[in-house]
């Protein structure tokens, strides 16, 4: 169980560090800021795809864990599903991390608040899902004993 957390709590990390090294990379100069602003059309563009990643992604990868077919898949009991676990939380990650990057690039392509407010969501709500032991517990019904390193099932 350790060897998956520590793995999760690296990539939500490098999924959090992405995200600030794109923004200081735009506020250094490194990459050019405003590029499509004053292009209405592709403004638009840019604030819907941002508006409908945010509205569909978010809410999906929070409730991720919670769906019938993938619960029943990293549940405790079936053989590998420490690696199936670590599939769909890598998959909850980047389903969070899609739209703060898009938005994030949106945001410095337009220079426009919507994009701003989009990325900034989506950055709290990857805050949600820090993997940790709990969480790792209430997802896939395992308990790691205080005493020793094995696992048992919750009954």
């Amino acid at each position: 169980m350790k060897k998956i957390l520590f793995s999760l709590r690296a990539s939500f990390i490098t999924q959090v560090l992405v995200a600030a090294l794109l923004a200081a990379a735009f506020e250094m100069g490194w990459l050019a800021e405003g590029v499509l602003s004053g292009n209405g059309k592709m403004e638009y563009i840019l604030q819907t795809v941002g508006i409908m990643l945010m509205i569909i992604l978010i809410p999906m990868a929070l409730k991720l864990h919670t769906f019938k077919t993938i619960k029943t898949r990293i549940k405790s009991g079936q053989p590998g599903f420490e690696k199936r676990y670590m599939l769909w939380s890598e998959v909850r990650l980047y389903m969070l991390a899609t739209p703060l990057y898009f938005n994030l690039m949106a945001y410095y392509a337009i220079i426009n608040s919507t994009t701003s407010f989009c990325a900034l969501i989506s950055a709290v709500a990857l805050l949600f899902t820090w993997p940790s032991q709990v969480r790792m517990e209430n997802e896939t019904g395992m308990v790691e004993s205080e005493n020793t390193n094995t696992t048992t099932e919750q009954k």
